[in-house]
């Protein structure tokens, strides 16, 4: 029995080597660019609304919030045109003085840009109404031939 399971752990392991060195050197996703990391006062009984934007050549593909301040509301993370995001938190009277650190995560896409094609195309708004205590959702689809590069929300806006 101690043989058996020693002989299918070291054919497991084999396995698990021989798939790592199959894999391509250029599988999987390179990062050329870390995420730009930013902190924002955000003051009590206000509405606050900042943009955190990529290094010039890099894209934004993605932004969120690192480290939520107590009480606060998120009410749009939204794209603004390829290398920028808008964010726009809310802090409420009963609430004091906060502070939110948030990241856009910037990639530039490969060395040779005459391969990708990017383009940004506003699809028609949606608008979605949630019931309180309810859930929603919406999707929208791409124009033929295209993907989606991101999505985004906004609350009240």
């Amino acid at each position: 029995m101690g043989r058996l399971v020693l002989a299918v752990t070291v054919a497991c392991v084999a396995l698990v080597a021989a798939s790592a060195r199959a894999q391509p050197d250029h599988a999987g996703q390179v990062v050329l660019a870390p995420s730009v990391f930013a902190t924002h006062d955000v003051p009590s009984n206000a509405i606050t609304t900042f943009t955190v934007t990529c290094p010039a050549g890099y894209t934004a593909v993605s932004a969120g919030i690192t480290s939520p301040a107590p009480g606060t509301t998120v009410l749009a993370i939204a794209p603004l045109g390829l290398s920028t995001y808008r964010f726009r938190i809310e802090n409420p009277a009963t609430n004091d003085d906060q502070r939110i650190a948030v990241d856009v995560g910037c990639r530039k896409i490969g060395s040779n840009a005459s391969r990708f094609v990017l383009r940004l195309k506003p699809l028609k708004r949606r608008v979605v109404v949630v019931p309180p205590h309810k859930t929603a959702s919406a999707t929208l689809p791409c124009p033929r031939g295209t993907t989606p590069a991101n999505g985004g929300f906004a609350f009240g806006s």
